[in-house]
């Protein structure tokens, strides 16, 4: 990914919540702001950095989410 990406669309994503009933968004626009260069520019790096990202903001671990840019983007809107 490069880092002249302002944005990072994530869609899919799957939450750990463990058998709880909790209000959490299928999809999410992280700014690329929040996360390092390197992260951005390694695969493995950025799927953490993702995780990690998420996890924080919501409080819950991830099991797996699509980036946008895996997805068609009308399949996004």
């Amino acid at each position: 990914m490069s880092c002249e990406k302002k944005e990072i669309k994530i869609c899919e994503i799957d939450w750990e919540t463990d058998g709880q009933e909790v209000e959490l968004p299928d999809a999410v626009t992280i700014d690329a702001k929040e996360l390092d260069e390197e992260e951005l520019a390694d695969a493995a790096m950025l799927n953490e950095a993702i995780c990690n990202y998420l996890s924080g903001a919501y409080g819950w671990l991830i099991g797996g989410y699509t980036h946008v840019e895996d997805k068609k983007e009308e399949e996004w809107r």
